[in-house]
């Protein structure tokens, strides 16, 4: 009888330290996380990466770690590897917001539309997200993609009533008018996405800026607008500084109209 009470006794205790990592795991997992982070927000990507993978592997039912990494490997443009450590993070917590858009942004890039699109809905679906415009962003991405511009415009303006100041999804709205020659429609939300930009600290929208200028002088072209053209030109030239590639762009333009 003494027997078998400590067998169950065993089994019992097996059972909770069998049901996740000890405090002292969980503290250095945390430590790795908090590390990681540090290098992730330096740049140093490959020092980030192994600090996290450190904090995963001390604590593998931390959904936050499996977004970071997540973000880690897309940046490394490991899209494969990227998908998998979000889909951990939502199965770890099927309520993180933030996990199911970067989930949904990354299946779209593998061209997996339907599947991403869900998890957009599922991240704006949450209350608590504090930036549901960028799911819609990412959510009308996936219809473009799928060329369903129809649902796409719908997914754009819908984040861009929680944000208005959202300069991607003004530039990409703006953008499919443009491809469908209806520059009047493109105009508002160019010259709202310009202004915003004019108005932010130079680099914070990356090269969302100097595109929506450039798209914008395309814009005053086509409707005979050359002062307007050359003065968003001029924009992009200052806005593009990081970026060769619109920056040449913007200079051919320039010269052509100026």
């Amino acid at each position: 009888m003494q027997r078998n009470s400590y067998l169950v006794f065993s089994l019992v205790m097996f059972a909770f330290f069998a049901c996740g990592p000890s405090p002292e795991r969980i503290e250095s997992a945390e430590v790795s996380f908090r590390v990681a982070r540090q290098f992730y927000s330096k740049n140093d990507i490959p020092q980030a990466l192994t600090h996290a993978l450190k904090s995963r592997d001390a604590d593998p039912k931390n959904a936050e770690v499996h977004n970071f990494l997540g973000l880690i490997y897309f940046q490394r443009n490991d899209k494969r590897e990227a998908e998998k450590s979000f889909k951990k993070a939502v199965k770890l917590d099927p309520n993180f917001a933030e996990a199911h858009n970067h989930l949904c942004l990354v299946m779209i890039e593998n061209s997996e539309y339907n599947e991403g699109i869900e998890h957009c809905k599922k991240a704006t679906e949450s209350i608590l997200y504090p930036t549901p415009e960028r799911a819609y962003h990412n959510m009308g991405l996936g219809y473009e993609r799928k060329g369903e511009v129809g649902k796409a415009i719908a997914a754009y303006k819908k984040g861009l009533g929680y944000n208005k100041k959202f300069v991607m999804s003004l530039r990409a709205l703006g953008n499919i008018y443009v491809k469908d020659k209806k520059y009047f429609e493109a105009i508002k939300p160019l010259e709202d996405g310009a202004k915003i930009c004019r108005e932010s600290p130079k680099g914070i929208w990356g090269s969302e800026c100097p595109e929506t200028l450039y798209l914008l002088a395309m814009t005053y072209v086509e409707l005979k607008k050359r002062h307007e053209a050359i003065t968003a030109l001029e924009s992009c030239l200052e806005y593009s500084e990081s970026n060769l590639e619109i920056q040449k762009k913007c200079q051919t333009s320039l010269r052509a109209y100026k």
